[in-house]
């Protein structure tokens, strides 16, 4: 079992630490914001640390209620910590530093949404990206066609995370390569997550990680990796 893997896992775990940090914190009250915000306004990394992690969670919550995946709602959050950076010195409430971040970042957050909705392929966009066959009569063809549709509208619905069980396994080579491209390309171009469970060297090698089990449990963890690479793990840990 492998897993085309983006930013988006280690995005998680740093949002989950920033999350765990800012419930440990005691609130904060007016003259310690005060103090943050006059010493960042000065260029203070450190009192800049602490805005992030103070606010930060609650920031990306929000920009999450407004329907946006986690690594966009992480863009949006950084554009509203850029924002502040370059008005922080004409703040003259620093206690309402929390309710100014939380609308910036809603609106940056809608602002975002929109501008991906117009972005977004359509399945139409994601079919002509494939070779036509539709006009082919053989029943081998027929299934290679259908599987292509059926990997486009996954794709349109941005899934969090998009499995495919041996998406390759009945098709030649031809159609398979344009299958495996198709989801590499989802990977790299629309930061698709994408986990694929497959017995092909050829295929697992599009990977970013590779996992081997074996009576359920990983035995072998890999980076991206050949083919061959691939196959002689296999045969190591088939050995066992």
């Amino acid at each position: 079992m492998h897993s085309l893997v983006t930013e988006q896992y280690a995005r998680t775990v740093q949002a989950d630490r920033l999350a765990a940090a800012a419930r440990r914190r005691p609130p904060a009250d007016g003259s310690d914001l005060e103090r943050l915000v006059k010493m960042a306004a000065a260029g203070d990394q450190p009192a800049w640390d602490a805005l992030v992690d103070r606010f930060g969670p609650s920031l990306l919550r929000v920009a999450r209620a407004q329907g946006l995946r986690r690594h966009e709602a992480e863009d949006a959050v950084q554009e509203t910590w850029m924002r502040l950076m370059r008005h922080i010195g004409a703040v003259r409430q620093p206690r309402a530093l929390g309710g100014w971040l939380r609308t910036t970042v809603r609106n940056e957050s809608l602002r975002l949404r929109v501008r991906l909705e117009r972005e977004r392929p359509s399945e139409q966009d994601l079919r002509d990206a494939l070779p036509d066959t539709t006009t082919r009569e053989t029943p081998d063809e027929s299934d290679a066609a259908r599987c292509r549709v059926a990997v486009a509208r996954a794709l349109v619905s941005r899934p969090s995370v998009m499995f495919a069980d041996e998406p390759t396994g009945n098709l030649d080579s031809t159609t398979s390569g344009e299958i495996l491209g198709l989801l590499r390309t989802s990977v790299d171009e629309l930061g698709q997550t994408t986990v694929m469970v497959t017995h092909d060297a050829h295929a697992a090698a599009i990977a970013d990680r590779v996992l081997f089990l074996a009576d359920g449990d990983i035995v072998r963890d890999l980076g991206p990796s050949t083919a061959h690479e691939i196959l002689d793990t296999l045969e190591s840990v088939s050995g066992r």
